[in-house]
């Protein structure tokens, strides 16, 4: 498979992305791992990332570009994503710096911007097909949280105030504020609250939403906690 090349800049990260024949973007497993050092030689970069992700890169795609004389090992977008997820909660500083940059926007988005591609036209049906068959179905931080509360032992009180709690602890991390404080700042009532919201505000909170999402299901967090550790590392 060819590629072609072009600089990708997320924030302060600037690396080259690839832009396949075929319309899929990746980025080179050595020059991820110049960036996140997740490797201690580029020789073994691309064995300790399937250690990483066993499942998700048993195999990761090779394609001609002019970043190598040979095929360079490639790891795309969406495998990329639960890298860097992974990554950062596994302690990589450089990692969770680049999932804050990333918290509203896609790494999608940057790659197209950089290549010229008008994502309008990546939402296509064959590049959704493309990206259901790549990524699990989207779940989300109340779909999570009801299936910690039917499948762990916890009280009927824990189960009666614990959406309150998480839409408290997500609000004090983006606003320092509660929802009722919220409410009384801006006049409106609970059910309205997210509509007061801009959109950069939204994008925070459903960064938060996700991230602690992921925390329940992957590493078994409570609910609780996996929304204040994903504050913690995005805000």
């Amino acid at each position: 498979m060819k590629a072609s090349t072009t600089t990708v800049k997320i924030g302060h990260f600037e690396f080259e992305g690839l832009y396949s024949e075929d319309g899929q973007f990746g980025i080179s497993v050595t020059q991820l791992n110049d960036i996140l050092q997740f490797s201690v030689t580029q020789n073994y970069a691309s064995r300790d990332l399937k250690r990483l992700l066993p499942e998700a890169l048993s195999v990761t795609p090779k394609w001609v570009c002019e970043l190598n004389s040979k095929a360079v090992n490639v790891l795309l977008l969406n495998e990329l994503e639960l890298v860097i997820f992974e990554l950062s909660m596994a302690g990589n500083v450089v990692a969770a710096e680049m999932a804050r940059e990333l918290i509203g926007h896609s790494f999608v988005q940057y790659f197209s911007d950089a290549f010229g591609v008008k994502f309008e036209l990546l939402e296509r049906q064959e590049w959704k097909e493309r990206r259901r068959a790549g990524m699990a179905v989207r779940r989300t931080l109340t779909d999570a949280t009801q299936l910690y509360c039917d499948t762990e032992e916890v009280s009927d009180v824990y189960k009666k105030f614990i959406y309150s709690n998480l839409s408290d602890a997500i609000n004090k991390g983006v606003f320092g504020k509660t929802a009722k404080q919220l409410c009384v700042e801006r006049n409106v009532k609970k059910a309205d609250l997210r509509d007061s919201h801009s959109e950069e505000e939204l994008k925070s909170i459903a960064a938060i939403e996700n991230l602690a999402m992921k925390l329940i299901d992957n590493k078994g967090f409570e609910p609780l906690s996996a929304v204040k550790e994903a504050v913690r590392l995005l805000t």
